[in-house]
């Protein structure tokens, strides 16, 4: 089996616009995946919390109640401490740890985290025209560059 050939990325006698391209298709895939990650999966866990009506200490439900593994991986990685996420959805300190979102900041983060608009298929479709776009720019730029220098010479 013959793997595909990448040396490109790396072939120095080549334009740096391939660098650039290239770098952009996979910043843009990058952040595609963290923005895919925190609209549905943490934008999950806050609608969750949110539908249970677990809006403060009283009401806070430990991650059983709320329907997620607490061993599982991604739940442990959302649920740690001193982040972002952490100002969103509240933890009690018992054990084992409740969580709610405060009856002060559920409008807002509602808002933050609505479903709509973000999926794999969007991710796909810009990664997919972003490398038919770079593809064709990589095409194209060298052969007007040689016409010009064609015509000028």
């Amino acid at each position: 089996m013959n793997l595909p050939d990448f040396s490109y990325l790396v072939d120095y006698q080549r334009s740096s616009l391939t660098m650039i391209a290239s770098s952009l298709l996979i910043g843009i895939i990058i952040a595609s995946t963290a923005m895919l990650y925190r609209q549905n999966f943490l934008g999950g866990i806050v609608r969750n919390i949110i539908k249970k009506k677990a809006l403060s200490e009283d009401t806070a439900l430990t991650l059983e109640e709320l329907g997620y593994n607490p061993k599982n991986i991604f739940y442990k990685f959302a649920f740690r401490n001193n982040t972002p996420f952490e100002k969103t959805v509240h933890r009690t300190n018992e054990q084992p740890a409740r969580y709610y979102i405060p009856e002060e900041i559920k409008a807002r983060e509602e808002i933050r985290y609505r479903k709509k608009g973000n999926n794999i298929f969007g991710i796909i479709f810009v990664a997919v025209i972003f490398a038919a776009a770079a593809l064709a720019a990589l095409t194209i730029i060298p052969w007007f560059k040689d016409a010009l220098s064609n015509i000028f010479s």
